[in-house]
């Protein structure tokens, strides 16, 4: 009796010590997710890795390999895997969390969809054929989850509709990305209404696979209406001005030139209105609109307009000195059309200057790496 009372007390003592041990590895697991949360907030991505690794062992030691707060721990580490472009780490932790998330979730969990999609993108960001159709294969899976589910969430199936055309863009397919395009635009107009900005960004993407296909006046079109979303809802001046300097580029590669200054000019003075603006895109906008005036015959618009990539490239000490000497050459040589000799020799002199310097400042190169 007294033999079996005491085994009765030990047993009674080696549950209660599993119970605490495992009561306080729970803790101990969801204070540490709690931690590496608070690190990602501060966009302290490593620091967060490391926290999620023991938040997982301790997670798995409390709750069990198979627990559904297991599995959001490996989603959790995928993401933070794919902020630091380590796609092979992610690609492993996402394939973790599905695992798991599968056993534990009906298939149109929203949790489910979110860690395909995001092992998708993974196997995009890698960028070589063979992963590019691996992700698409799995983008194709995730809108077949989405379309399965009872209450469909039309914005999620046209953000995964999206990332399929982007694939199919890149390798070319223009027809399949075009179509694809399309089908977002449909579901986005439905939901959204045909003004929201959100439809600029998939008619910038539609105008832009229209140029690649030299469809260029529904390219122009297409850019047009992007354009008077954009301008509706106040956007940002790069914003505007990326549409303004394209509808200009396109204007001016079918030879309507009056339309393509119309343009470059807008894109110009939309630019010089940002507080942000980039040396290079209003340098590139003047550049371009320099040509459109020669072609129309205005030399004296055109030396203007390249002066003022002259100045914007010697006030910006990021510009490289070849760039300076394109633009130096362009004035020279505008001066030249004009018949102004002093001016043109005035600037082509100044970039054989440049040209010297460059060659005296270039290092030799030795017979074994020529």
């Amino acid at each position: 009796m007294v033999h079996e009372m005491m085994t009765y007390g030990e047993s009674f003592l080696s549950t209660s010590t599993s119970s605490s041990c495992s009561a306080d590895a729970s803790t101990v697991a969801v204070a540490q997710e709690m931690r590496a949360d608070q690190l990602v907030s501060m966009h302290e991505w490593q620091q967060a890795i490391e926290v999620y690794f023991s938040a997982l062992r301790s997670s798995m030691y409390a709750f069990g390999e198979n627990s559904l707060r297991t599995a959001v721990i490996y989603d959790k580490i995928g993401n933070v895997f794919l902020r630091l472009k380590d796609f092979h780490s992610a690609i492993k932790s996402f394939k973790d969390a599905i695992e798991k998330f599968r056993i534990l979730l009906l298939p149109g969990d929203p949790r489910i969809i979110s860690c395909v999609y995001n092992l998708a993108r993974s196997h995009a960001a890698l960028g070589d054929n063979a992963s590019m159709v691996t992700a698409l294969n799995i983008y194709n899976h995730c809108l077949m989850i989405q379309r399965s589910c009872i209450t469909r969430d039309l914005l999620m199936e046209a953000r995964t509709i999206t990332a399929i055309a982007q694939i199919h863009e890149k390798m070319q397919q223009y027809g399949l990305a075009m179509r694809c395009f399309e089908e977002v635009l449909d579901l986005k107009t439905g939901v959204l209404g045909d003004k929201h900005f959100d439809i600029s960004t998939t008619l910038f993407s539609l105008a832009s696979i229209h140029f690649e296909q030299e469809e260029n006046e529904l390219a122009i079109l297409s850019f047009k209406e992007c354009l008077a979303i954009r301008r509706e809802h106040n956007c940002n001046p790069e914003d505007v001005s990326s549409v303004l300097f394209n509808i200009a580029a396109i204007s001016a590669e079918i030879c309507d030139m009056v339309e393509a200054k119309k343009y470059f000019k807008e894109a110009i003075d939309v630019e010089l209105t940002n507080h942000r603006r980039c040396t290079n895109t209003l340098m590139k906008s003047y550049h371009h609109l320099a040509r459109v005036h020669v072609t129309l015959g205005d030399l004296d618009d055109a030396i203007s307009c390249s002066l003022e990539c002259v100045n914007l490239a010697f006030m910006d000490d990021n510009v490289p000195v070849t760039q300076r000497i394109q633009y130096l050459k362009q004035v020279g040589n505008l001066y030249l059309q004009k018949g102004n000799v002093v001016k043109a020799r005035e600037y082509l002199d100044k970039c054989q200057e440049l040209e010297g310097k460059q060659t005296i400042g270039a290092k030799p190169v030795s017979a074994r790496a020529a």
